[in-house]
């Protein structure tokens, strides 16, 4: 996101969202953890699972997809 100065990790064993810094766009070789957030545990087809997880950043919103289902989890997300 951001035009690759950031990068969002989906770690759903902790339910957890981590947003990493680059060190310029698009670099990936040493990102630097900024935020973390934690992830509602509610759902367990989405959380707690070392499923594929896709996920979308628009307008404020992330949305993220488990491979192989049909739903589309909403959050609203800013740092």
């Amino acid at each position: 996101i951001n035009e690759g100065n950031h990068l969002l990790q989906w770690d759903s064993l902790n339910s957890q969202i981590k947003v990493w810094q680059n060190t310029s766009a698009f670099n990936f070789s040493s990102p630097t953890l900024i935020s973390t957030f934690s992830i509602p545990t509610s759902d367990t087809t989405i959380v707690g699972t070392e499923a594929q997880i896709n996920m979308s950043y628009q307008g404020g919103y992330l949305f993220a997809h488990r491979e192989g289902t049909t739903r589309m989890h909403q959050f609203a997300f800013t740092y």
